[in-house]
């Protein structure tokens, strides 16, 4: 009897802990119908879609032939500064900084990271031809080369829709201006990559960590729809009520590929390492871990999103650079 009550609750434990495994598969079955995932082949020809609509696009703006000789000429530029200047960022880094990973640069990764990075001039030409060829013609855009006059429309803006008086001056402006360009611009970058590591849409940004090992000529080596994710604002400059400071513009963009070089470039320079980690901004040292771990480190002009979510294991484990408040140095991430 004993015997028979022992074989009676086995057999009763077996047969519920099939039925659970059973609904526990049932369920993931579910959850993995319901997530959408695109393709890598869906991905590249949405993208080529992408990139033949961004030039395409100009034959809707006032001027279709002066857009298109802007992007043709915003090519040649960007495409000189990208490669000759990852050139000399590359030997830069070889004779002044210390490889982060083994060498194994190859030249057909060097070709396939100029490819990507081609495209992604193409497509950041085609959306900033759109104010910038109202700019060139010295018609009204929102790209202005006075700051007074930037000031007068902000002046404006701040009279219509402020219920106090503000009177803004120079200093001022300039302050506000740029540290809100900085700040927003990397909480937008951290989310929208954030969001191309999701399962659903990775497909567009996996070309990007192909480069496991980049050099700086995947710096900008991204596919066409993260392009246009990325540098989609810029199109909307062309309205004068959104005034932007042109010198202070371009000086931002001139900062932001020089970082982006340095990011990619495969090795780390101490004092440009110590430098920018005491202000929270993005390394070498800290992007290179993020192609090398692919699920970590996604900030990318500063680290700061990566601290307040503890997206980096470098602020959560070990060391914890949160006791001084500031971000990683060279040592502490060894």
């Amino acid at each position: 009897r004993a015997l028979l009550k022992k074989l009676h609750v086995f057999v009763i434990e077996v047969g519920l802990s099939a039925i659970v495994r059973s609904a526990s598969t049932g369920r993931k079955m579910v959850a993995k119908k319901r997530t959408f995932r695109f393709s890598l082949k869906q991905a590249t020809v949405i993208d080529w879609c992408v990139l033949g609509g961004a030039v395409l696009s100009g034959v809707l703006h006032s001027f279709p032939g002066k857009f298109f000789e802007t992007v043709a000429l915003s090519v040649l530029v960007l495409s000189g500064l990208i490669y000759g200047g990852g050139a000399v960022m590359m030997g830069v880094a070889h004779f002044f900084g210390k490889k982060i990973q083994k060498p194994s640069y190859r030249w057909n990764d060097i070709l396939r990271e100029s490819f990507e990075t081609l495209q992604a001039i193409i497509v950041f030409s085609s959306l900033q031809a759109w104010p910038l060829t109202y700019y060139r013609l010295g018609l009204p855009s929102g790209l202005y080369d006075s700051l007074d006059d930037v000031m007068a429309v902000w002046q404006g803006l701040i009279d219509a829709y402020s219920p106090i008086r503000v009177v803004i001056n120079a200093p001022m402006f300039l302050s506000v201006y740029l540290l809100a360009l900085v700040l927003l611009a990397d909480m937008y970058t951290y989310f929208k990559h954030r969001l191309l590591h999701t399962p659903t849409f990775f497909a567009f940004h996996q070309p990007h960590h192909t480069f496991r090992n980049p050099t700086c000529f995947a710096g900008f080596g991204v596919a066409p729809v993260e392009s246009l994710l990325t540098f989609w604002p810029i199109a909307l400059v062309q309205s004068p009520s959104l005034a932007i400071w042109a010198p202070a513009q371009y000086a931002a963009f001139f900062v932001f590929y020089l970082e982006n070089l340095y990011l990619h470039c495969g090795s780390e320079i101490w004092i440009l390492e110590k430098c920018m980690s005491a202000f929270f901004v993005n390394t070498s040292l800290f992007h290179n871990y993020h192609h090398y771990k692919t699920v970590t480190h996604f900030g990318e002009v500063l680290t700061l999103w990566d601290y307040l979510l503890g997206t980096s294991p470098w602020y959560v484990e070990g060391n914890d650079p949160r006791s001084s408040f500031r971000g990683p140095t060279v040592e502490e991430t060894k």
